[in-house]
């Protein structure tokens, strides 16, 4: 649920855009959002497998040392935009590379704004529904 919510916020404010949710510029700021909605899905009795293997695939892949990925990631960048911008790239390699069947279904027709039409009528990132098609065909 988490990695969901947080690729249709990506959309809605794509780049470091996103730290208009998680109150600051700092990358902290977003592990903070990450671990109180973990943490509400935790006392309302929601699964957090799928949100927990996102996590080990961090730390498989060398994104999560021992202080953590949002310091991994600022140590390597340099600064809090360029921080998000890395966090987002980390998320969409891994959603790409897992297919969550949430993701595939999401990019097979129009997404409206959670925000409202205002925003736009549709949020999906070209670029991921035509990877998201290539990758199978049978179910487009």
């Amino acid at each position: 649920m988490l990695l969901k919510h947080l690729y249709i916020m990506s959309l809605e404010y794509p780049g470091s855009g996103c730290a208009v949710w998680f109150g600051g510029e700092e990358l902290r700021d977003l592990r903070c959002y990450i671990s109180g909605f973990l943490s509400g899905m935790s006392l309302g009795n929601l699964s957090t497998e799928d949100d927990d293997a996102f996590f080990n695939w961090l730390k498989n892949n060398g994104y999560f040392p021992c202080d953590g990925w949002d310091r991994f990631i600022v140590d390597k960048t340099g600064d809090g935009e360029t921080a998000y911008l890395k966090f987002f790239e980390i998320l969409n390699k891994y959603l790409f590379e897992q297919q969550p069947s949430w993701l595939v279904t999401f990019n097979m027709e129009p997404q409206p704004s959670p925000l409202g039409e205002r925003r736009s009528k549709d949020i999906r990132n070209v670029v991921h529904i035509e990877k998201l098609k290539q990758l199978n065909e049978r179910r487009w």
